[in-house]
């Protein structure tokens, strides 16, 4: 059986399309494609988010719990993000204009006066804190 919306083949793998031509550095990848129960998911924590194939094709985020039999899946890799310097935190923090409020335990930080998220605060780690939220608002616009 053969799904020409996304071109999969049933025998768990999916071909992506990529530019053939003689430029080409790298083969075309392949991906394994999973029809649940089969496959990784039954060893995997309930509350991991896998690719679940759609009726139309596209693949959209899902909780292993929410897998039914039969349904497509793939397993999402994390993608790794450049290391950061501290100028470029602080560039980034400078550039969108972050605004810290700092609470008893934790420090609030907003863009435009929108809040975006907290993170957890002490002054023996505050450097440390300040970076890791800051780091984690770059991640969020990179992904």
């Amino acid at each position: 059986m053969y799904d020409a919306a996304c071109n999969t083949n049933l025998d768990n793998e999916i071909k992506i399309i990529t530019n053939t031509n003689s430029e080409m550095k790298n083969p075309p990848h392949k991906l394994a494609l999973w029809q649940f129960p089969d496959g990784p998911a039954q060893g995997l924590d309930d509350q991991k988010i896998v690719l679940k194939q759609s009726r139309s094709g596209d693949f959209r985020d899902c909780y292993v719990t929410n897998l039914l039999d039969g349904d497509y899946y793939m397993i999402k890799n994390p993608v790794e993000l450049p290391p950061r310097t501290d100028e470029s935190i602080l560039n980034f923090i400078i550039d969108n204009r972050l605004k810290f409020e700092y609470g008893d335990d934790d420090v609030y930080v907003y863009r435009s006066d929108q809040f975006i998220c907290d993170h957890p605060y002490s002054k023996e780690t505050r450097r440390d804190d300040v970076r890791d939220v800051a780091q984690y608002i770059m991640d969020m616009d990179e992904l």
